[in-house]
């Protein structure tokens, strides 16, 4: 399985993370993943970041796992 990930903070991540991306990278990565897991905390920086927008952006077939809120 491959992991690609997105943080604020940098691109650095665990290893077995094989890409992290910036924020500004999140529909182009959501476009190409076959799951994509949320574990963000919902504060004012993150409500309405999963919006129709990232939606419409995310591959046919692929699941949304919300775990973060």
């Amino acid at each position: 399985m491959k992991v690609t990930a997105t943080r604020a903070s940098g691109r650095e991540g665990p290893p077995f993370v094989s890409y992290v991306g910036l924020p500004d990278e999140l529909l182009k990565l959501a476009a190409s993943a076959d799951f994509v897991v949320n574990t963000t905390p919902l504060t004012p920086q993150t409500r309405g970041l999963f919006d129709a927008k990232f939606y419409s952006a995310v591959k046919r077939g692929a699941f949304f796992v919300n775990v973060g809120r």
